[in-house]
């Protein structure tokens, strides 16, 4: 046999390309390693870049000790903290401040449009009646305030921002329109003087009575359909005698019945039942409070009045 080439590449090679080295079999590993076994990685020149976690605790035997090295990482469910929690306040707290803050915006702001109006001495009623009558309003603001209660597209930033603006900014036009006028400056200040004080008191019954002594959901519930009765009473009264001074006593009756709803917003507010409103509803809370504020002002100057009546008649 001649063993010299007749000059002839084999099929399948190129004349110019070496033949294809030959790969060497991957070594087997056996099925009862195979889960723990780890294969030996080539040493990197770059540094991962992320830590890994700390194997140091790691029971296998064939942990890598490259790793070992790394600081341990603490998971993300036990590091994340909320923002309350890391300023070192409760959602409780929280709620609670925000409430008050928004109170506290709300009535100086109508404070002071009121106390300006008689520093000034100028009766925008003249103004204003003329085209929006003082009761619409008080319409008004009630209006906003179903929509803010109940409507959950508008318990978002900014629309219940703007709502509460809205809804304290009417019970201020319909105080102004209606009986502000008529009293002079340094009333002015003693009766928002008192209304804040008789606050302050509601505040603090709420906060520090036991609830078995404050009326629950449904006394208030109760109470509030017995002042609707009422209230529809004297309007008809008023509307077949045309005896417009009894709406005053529907002025005495709407201040107790505020005291009344103030004392349990509080309640609610420090979350001390369980049937309370959302912890979001911060804005509504406050409104709420704003507005009995502003019109427990306009209530206490019909009683002023009327019992400056009565002396005169003595």
């Amino acid at each position: 046999m001649n063993s010299q080439s007749d000059g002839r590449r084999p099929m399948g090679l190129c004349p110019r390309s070496p033949s294809r080295p030959t790969r060497k079999p991957l070594p087997k590993v056996s099925n009862s390693a195979s889960r723990h076994s780890v294969i030996p990685l080539s040493p990197s020149p770059f540094p991962p870049l992320m830590p890994h976690a700390d194997r140091t605790s790691d029971p296998r035997p064939d942990s890598d000790p490259r790793q070992e090295s790394w600081p341990a990482v603490a998971s993300s469910s036990s590091s994340m903290e909320s923002p309350e929690e890391m300023c070192g306040m409760t959602p409780k707290a929280r709620h609670v401040i925000m409430v008050y803050g928004i109170l506290f915006i709300l009535l100086g702001s109508a404070f002071a449009q009121l106390l300006t109006l008689r520093y000034l001495d100028f009766d925008i009623g003249k103004v204003v009646n003329k085209a929006v009558a003082s009761t619409t309003w008080m319409l008004m603001a009630l209006v906003c305030f179903l929509i803010l209660a109940c409507v959950n597209m508008t318990n978002t930033c900014p629309i219940n921002y703007l709502l509460a603006l809205v809804i304290v900014e009417a019970v201020v036009f319909f105080t102004a329109c209606d009986r502000w006028s008529k009293i002079t400056f340094d009333w002015g200040v003693g009766i928002i003087t008192v209304v804040v004080v008789i606050n302050i008191v509601l505040h603090v019954l709420g906060i520090l009575m036991p609830l078995k002594l404050q009326p629950g959901a449904v006394s208030v519930l109760t109470i509030t359909i017995l002042y609707s009765i009422i209230v529809g009473t004297i309007f008809i009264i008023v509307y077949l005698n045309g005896n417009i001074y009894m709406l005053r006593y529907f002025s005495m009756v709407s201040l107790a019945f505020a005291c009344l709803i103030v004392q349990f917003t509080v309640t609610v507010v420090y979350q001390r039942r369980k049937d309370f409103l959302t912890r979001n509803d911060y804005v509504l809370q406050a409104t709420i409070l704003a507005f009995l504020c502003v019109y427990m002002c306009h209530a206490s100057i019909v009683m002023v009045r009327f019992g400056k009546f009565l002396v005169d008649q003595v």
